[in-house]
């Protein structure tokens, strides 16, 4: 996986005429991605940036924390259409289905 990503990367800096890479999120904390894009990078000419590890955390913690922030206002929603505030929820289910209609 890593030799992949890295070479198509790579690939597509040399087509674009980019410069400079960089990696971010999740997928950044990868070691061994990390390395092999760097060694690449520099075979190429090409510069490679990369956040401190505890910066790279997965973006599902992220969403997350803000659907905990959005709970604790009390707002909710339905996958797709308008957000429905918590006292629709008060009225139980027959409540919210009359609501999401």
């Amino acid at each position: 996986m890593t030799e992949v990503l890295s070479e198509k990367a790579i690939l597509l800096c040399k087509d674009l005429g980019v410069s400079r890479l960089a990696i971010a999120g999740g997928v950044s904390a990868n070691g061994k991605l990390r390395e092999k894009m760097q060694e690449k990078a520099e075979k190429e000419g090409i510069s490679f940036y990369s956040p401190k590890n505890i910066l790279c955390t997965d973006n599902a913690a992220m969403i997350a924390a803000a659907g905990y922030y959005e709970w604790r206002k009390r707002k909710f929603c339905r996958l797709f259409g308008k957000c429905l505030p918590f006292p629709f929820f008060d009225r139980g289910l027959s409540g919210y289905r009359r609501a999401i209609q």
